[in-house]
């Protein structure tokens, strides 16, 4: 079956020179201060020497109460090696477990990323997709109970943490891991709300994960950023014919259409487009449309010296 909306991941993730890893870098910033841990709720980490200890600043999805250690560890290089308190429901399972936990500190933008493999038959709403559990630095001076707490990276630039991010969910989409670009790509949103492309590939990443609910909530804050780009219209339109809302997608795409969109053979190929307005006229229309601006650009080209 072929994949939708492959265009924008080519015009976006292909299209960007590859970055490399960064390494870590001696002397960085310890974790430590006010982290972010969604859903599990925020942390507030201290640190002696190469140990770490993380304790409940308040809400979350386990409701544990302030000053409660939930994380505990000890860094190996830039791995922490230790266990993670969470709450879990299951018909044999314990209402709270400490589970082990591996996370790798990412120094350039601060964040601790690992996965949490739980008992069979338990599900704990403290961790993401797949077990994950990624803890962002709420920025410096946040504290428990404050503004920042409550969503404590909102709002806090950082453009090269951004762009760091940025490039790892490409890469990481790139590659086809959705979970891990759509992970990224939160992270480099926390450090700047209004790079548009960022909601674009996080709206790729969560249609490619079945998500198509908050694909469109992506693709829609992505529009309101940047509403002349068609691709994010195009996507749109694809988003909503897997929803089977035929007005909207035809709405969406005839707005990909008026602003250049000019690739009518993904338009023609398109699996979700084709099984919903492949028979209606006004898609037809818009199909042709985009025919006669392939040609135009065609001519425009070949008109350049």
């Amino acid at each position: 079956m072929r994949l939708p909306c492959l265009p924008l991941l080519a015009l976006l993730v292909l299209g960007a020179a590859p970055v490399g890893s960064a390494a870590p870098v001696p002397g960085s910033p310890a974790p430590e201060g006010l982290y972010r841990a969604d859903p599990l709720g925020p942390l507030l980490l201290s640190r002696e020497g190469d140990r770490v200890s993380g304790h409940a600043a308040g809400g979350g999805a386990c409701g544990f109460e302030e000053k409660r250690r939930v994380l505990e560890g000890q860094f190996q290089g830039q791995v922490l090696v230790g266990s993670v308190l969470l709450c879990q429901t299951g018909a044999a399972c314990a209402p709270e477990r400490s589970y082990p936990l591996l996370a790798f500190y990412n120094p350039a933008d601060h964040t601790l990323s690992g996965h949490v493999r739980l008992e069979p038959g338990c599900r704990s709403a403290a961790l993401g997709e797949g077990g994950a559990l990624v803890l962002v630095a709420a920025g410096p001076g946040a504290r428990p109970g404050s503004a920042s707490a409550a969503e404590p990276v909102r709002g806090t630039s950082n453009p090269e943490a951004a762009k760091a991010a940025f490039e790892k969910g490409q890469r990481l989409l790139a590659a086809r891991d959705y979970v891990g670009a759509a992970q990224q790509l939160q992270v480099g949103i926390s450090y700047d709300e209004r790079n548009w492309a960022a909601y674009q590939l996080l709206g790729v990443a969560e249609f490619f994960r079945g998500r198509v609910p908050a694909a469109l909530a992506a693709y829609e804050h992505s529009a309101e950023l940047n509403p002349r780009e068609p691709t994010t219209f195009f996507n749109l339109a694809c988003a909503h014919s897997r929803l089977k809302d035929r007005a909207s997608a035809l709405r969406d795409l005839g707005r990909a259409v008026e602003l250049g969109f000019a690739l009518p053979d993904e338009m023609r190929q398109d699996a979700d487009l084709n099984r919903l307005l492949g028979n209606d006229p006004e898609f037809k229309a818009l199909v042709k449309r985009a025919d006669e601006q392939q040609r135009a650009e065609a001519r425009r080209g070949r008109a350049r010296p």
